[in-house]
């Protein structure tokens, strides 16, 4: 069951979000950890970087990431580095204003629940088929 809401995620996400171009990705410094949320907030702030919320969908996996966009137009993803790129297609939610990285974490909560509210009904939610450490 989890699949089947997995891959209604998946279908919205390619419906409704722009895929970014895989050629632009650049580089960067890698943490290799699971808090891509304070990752890219301390890469903006050390590198004058914009923070991107994205998906990425691929691998048979789909989930809440972010990633970082240089002055050029670059993207870095400085969670997963060029691994990242390899295995998945990263589709832009909405650049993160400067005066949301104090609250961060709550732009990934708050993105993983509505992304499984609008792709589950309220029992499967209710049978926790599906949580937000899910996605």
């Amino acid at each position: 069951m989890k699949k089947k809401i997995k891959e209604r995620i998946v279908n919205y996400v390619k419906t409704n979000y722009t895929l970014l171009d895989a050629n632009k990705f650049i580089n960067g410094k890698t943490y290799c950890n699971a808090k891509c949320h304070l990752n890219a907030v301390q890469e903006a702030i050390d590198n004058d970087y914009d923070v991107l919320l994205t998906v990425c969908v691929g691998n048979d996996d789909v989930f809440v990431h972010f990633i970082n966009v240089d002055s050029k137009g670059s993207y870095i993803d400085c969670t997963l580095g060029w691994f990242g790129v390899e295995l998945y297609d990263y589709y832009l939610i909405r650049k993160i204003d400067k005066r949301e990285y104090k609250t961060i974490w709550q732009n990934l909560i708050n993105t993983k629940k509505t992304l499984i509210n609008l792709n589950s009904n309220w029992l499967e939610r209710k049978l926790r088929l599906i949580k937000k450490d899910d996605i």
